[in-house]
């Protein structure tokens, strides 16, 4: 009872917040105010989602090393997008399947997509860090490719 009231009240404070009037609000599931009643809810429970994985070290950590490889190294969208044989997730495959494994500290793996000398493990949870950025390029791409197609 007490979580489900502690829940209700941060709601109710986000509808607030958001300009929702909760005093119209019933639990008739007949009812139109009912239904934006859900709508709001589905609202509210994508913003505690979005809040938690900001407050996460590790999805922030995989954000910051999107950027740096954006920044820093010069892998733009642009230059992703040129990854057409899937690359890019495969590189991410690497780094969070062979990056604990001592024996391919220098040797890269046989499916990695470029060149040896690209191959830079560190410590696995960086190693992680740098397969959660890879995957991210990846999605992204697809989602760009989505676009390009649905407008031609």
């Amino acid at each position: 009872q007490g979580l489900t009231m502690g829940l209700r009240d941060e709601f109710e404070k986000w509808a607030h917040a958001n300009g929702r009037d909760t005093s119209k609000w019933s639990h008739d599931p007949d009812s139109y105010v009912w239904f934006e009643t859900g709508l709001a809810w589905e609202a509210w429970q994508g913003a505690s989602i979005a809040a938690e994985a900001r407050k996460s070290a590790a999805v922030r950590d995989a954000l910051d090393e999107r950027r740096r490889q954006i920044e820093d190294e010069g892998w733009t969208p642009e230059h992703d997008d040129e990854h057409t044989n899937f690359a890019l997730a495969r590189a991410g495959a690497c780094y969070a399947e062979f990056g604990n494994w001592p024996a391919h500290g220098c040797i890269a793996p046989s499916t990695w997509p470029w060149p040896a000398e690209r191959w830079k493990p560190t410590d696995y949870r960086r190693n992680l860090v740098k397969a959660a950025a890879l995957i991210l390029a990846e999605i992204e791409r697809l989602d760009r490719l989505q676009t390009q197609k649905g407008e031609k």
